[in-house]
């Protein structure tokens, strides 16, 4: 496994879905393998999280689900 490195650290992704009253439930944490920045968008990344929420309509996942960039 490859991972994005940045200084000794990987690069992740923490997700959450919003459920409502204040409330957000952890997901679940992905990391960054790709080693091309470039390539490296706040759509690609989301892309990426639609396979872990494949039974959430298009609608949904755009207003319940966000992430947060991680160094671990």
């Amino acid at each position: 496994m490859v991972a994005a490195m940045n200084n000794g650290k990987i690069t992740a992704y923490e997700f959450f879905r919003r459920v409502g009253n204040g409330r957000d439930h952890f997901v679940g944490t992905l990391p960054e393998r790709r080693k091309n920045p470039e390539r490296i968008t706040e759509d690609s990344i989301r892309n990426w999280a639609r396979l872990l929420f494949s039974r959430m309509s298009e609608e949904d996942f755009k207003h319940d689900i966000y992430f947060l960039e991680v160094r671990i």
